[in-house]
């Protein structure tokens, strides 16, 4: 039965590499046309630290030089790898940035050490001190047969997870949000309070078919959510492949990543509505970590068929690109690492932690190797 069922999923990986090359054909995938300014950071000495697989989404802790990561193994997820006995593909884990090596940890709660945990984003709610108050953790759980240790990845239950983060740094269970007409297929999350958020559903379907035909036709319906620790409430629609977002708590504005589009949505609340401002960024854009001066760093694929084939196991790597840029509009769109994927394939995040002494760090996380890249130098 597991046999068949990863036949199955390699077919319809097939499919779907047809679809999205004919959506090529149509001109349906993002538009380039956007000058990209090449401005590497220097001297930036660079190594990998080996964690779990698919450290998707990471978040920088400045105070406590920490580093949060949501690993899930897609490609057992999918049927590609082996699932290990217990079934547990997906993790919380913890980098110690102070340590030289840093030091990893499996900070999961007990309660979450189960085959149906699947992190995809994080976010920090950090207090006026200073100090990491609550993890919060977008969850897509995937259906899951013990006896086959197989998942079915169109069944999916989706959550946000919030943790208060304990002063022995033990991550504490505190709430769990669940609302299955609000949350279709969970992305990202961005805290604006200890208990609420800004979240991303990437696409509007329900199914598998409904959404490999959205996709061909470039109409997967992503959209932003708010939850006002009671309810949700539809923000923005009309971002295809709506991934990262990141809340700017000084400005009082929102950025969405619209991957499909290779745009930076900015939505500023005015009126008792967003006004919506809208960047091409000349990539797709995936996670969004906001600088404190308002820019973004924005981890990008700057091919995307190759990461599709990356993705389908076609293909051994696939080229990572970190660009810096004022979603505003104002200034270049700076690329600031670039690597062809030799080193490290697919990044999905980029965080700065700035530590008190020493050089800054440039962290990255990636969607389906097993390990993080830590750059030491970067301005």
């Amino acid at each position: 039965m597991a046999f068949d069922r990863r036949r199955g999923r390699s077919v319809r990986r097939r499919a779907i590499l047809l679809l999205l090359g004919v959506a090529a054909a149509c001109g349906l995938l993002p538009p380039g046309g956007v000058e990209i300014e090449v401005a590497h950071w220097a001297g930036l000495t660079c190594r990998r630290l080996e964690v779990a697989a698919g450290p998707e989404d990471l978040v920088v802790d400045q105070t406590a030089g920490v580093a949060y990561v949501a690993a899930t193994d897609r490609r057992a997820l999918a049927g590609d790898a082996e699932v290990p006995p217990d079934g547990r593909i997906g993790r919380l884990l913890r980098v110690d940035l102070e340590r030289d090596p840093p030091i990893l940890e499996d900070v999961t709660p007990a309660a979450l050490r189960i085959p149906r945990f699947h992190p995809q984003g994080l976010d920090l709610w950090v207090g006026e001190d200073g100090r990491a108050e609550r993890l919060l953790v977008t969850d897509r759980r995937h259906g899951y047969d013990p006896e086959t240790r197989s998942f079915d990845t169109c069944s999916i239950d989706n959550a946000v997870h919030i943790l208060r983060i304990a002063g022995d740094g033990t991550l504490v269970p505190e709430r769990t949000v669940a609302d299955p007409d609000a949350l279709v297929r969970l992305n990202d999350v961005a805290a604006t309070s200890r208990s609420t958020f800004y979240a991303t559903n990437d696409h509007a379907a329900r199914t598998c078919f409904e959404r490999n035909l959205r996709d061909l036709f470039g109409r997967n319906g992503g959209h932003l959510v708010r939850y006002d620790g009671s309810r949700f409430a539809t923000v923005a629609a009309d971002l295809p492949f709506a991934n990262g977002v990141a809340f700017d708590r000084a400005r009082g504005r929102i950025h969405v990543a619209a991957s499909q589009a290779g745009e930076i949505v900015t939505l500023t609340p005015e009126d008792g509505g967003f006004t919506r401002q809208t960047r091409l960024v000349g990539s797709a854009p995936d996670n969004l970590t906001l600088l404190p001066d308002g820019r973004l760093l924005v981890a990008a694929h700057p091919d995307r068929f190759a990461f599709l084939r990356y993705r389908l196991g076609w293909a051994a790597t696939a080229p990572s690109q970190v660009l810096a840029l004022d979603p505003t509009g104002e200034g270049p769109v700076r690329e600031v690492f670039a690597d062809d994927g030799s080193l490290f394939p697919a990044a999905s995040v980029a965080a700065l932690y700035t530590p008190p002494r020493g050089p800054h760090q440039l962290i990255l996380g990636t969607v389906y190797d097993s390990a993080i890249l830590i750059c030491r130098g970067a301005p």
